[in-house]
């Protein structure tokens, strides 16, 4: 299964952190926050990937290049506007289930078990993670069956919940919602207005860092040791 990752974003609350660099080129331990989620998401065996860019694209094309270098194969997604997050998904051209993910967060989740779950229900899948406060993010509800009944926004999340830890795995129909070209928020938009088609939660309670804001950047660089790959590498 190909991966999706989006690595478009502005950074703007991280200036005083990553200077001119786009956000998912924030060096933790002088390495960029993206090549550590390529090694963790190499170690399940996934090669083939595409990196939705923007900002500052060419500083992530010219480090990565077509992925030889680290063993896997890299293709772009380049948006020469500001597209959101399911607008870049869209750009990515991919009519097949596929992971994606967040440039920005890292779960220590153990992504075969996930690419099952979705075997299985061969609907949308949401990787959940549960926070004591979910008002930066949130929330997600979903129930016994894991089935998602609704979505809460952050305004109105209060307190501790399941929140969307940016990992998914989408189909095709799904994809199709979609209009071209056009700016779209998957959070926002495209997922609440697919909920009655049958969308599932794969809860989580690992390791999760967003590295959105200054502190939590701060953060991942004490945390590294947790963003290892999962297994040893092949």
């Amino acid at each position: 299964m190909k991966t999706v990752i989006l690595a478009g974003g502005f950074g703007t609350r991280l200036r005083s952190e990553v200077a001119d660099r786009p956000k998912p080129m924030g060096l933790i331990a002088g390495k960029p926050f993206l090549q550590y989620q390529l090694e963790y998401l190499y170690s399940f065996g996934l090669t083939e990937f595409i990196l939705c860019v923007g900002y500052k694209a060419d500083q992530i094309m010219d480090f990565f290049g077509d992925g030889s270098s680290f063993g896997i194969q890299i293709d772009y997604a380049r948006e020469e506007k500001p597209l959101g997050t399911a607008g870049a998904l869209k750009n990515a051209g991919l009519n097949e289930p596929f992971l994606a993910l967040n440039g920005d967060s890292f779960l220590r989740v153990d992504i075969t078990q996930v690419l099952t779950f979705y075997q299985k229900v061969h609907a949308p899948v949401i990787v959940c993670r549960y926070v004591t406060d979910a008002s930066r993010y949130g929330a997600v509800q979903f129930d016994a069956h894991q089935r998602i009944i609704a979505f809460q926004e952050k305004a109105k999340a209060h307190g501790a919940g399941w929140i969307n830890a940016g990992i998914y795995v989408l189909n095709p129909d799904l994809m199709m919602t979609i209009p071209p070209h056009q700016k779209v928020s998957i959070e926002q938009e495209t997922f609440p207005a697919y909920l009655e088609r049958g969308m599932y939660a794969f809860p989580s309670e690992d390791y999760f860092i967003d590295i959105g804001t200054p502190q939590s950047y701060q953060q991942a660089q004490r945390d590294v040791d947790y963003l290892s790959p999962w297994r040893k590498i092949p």
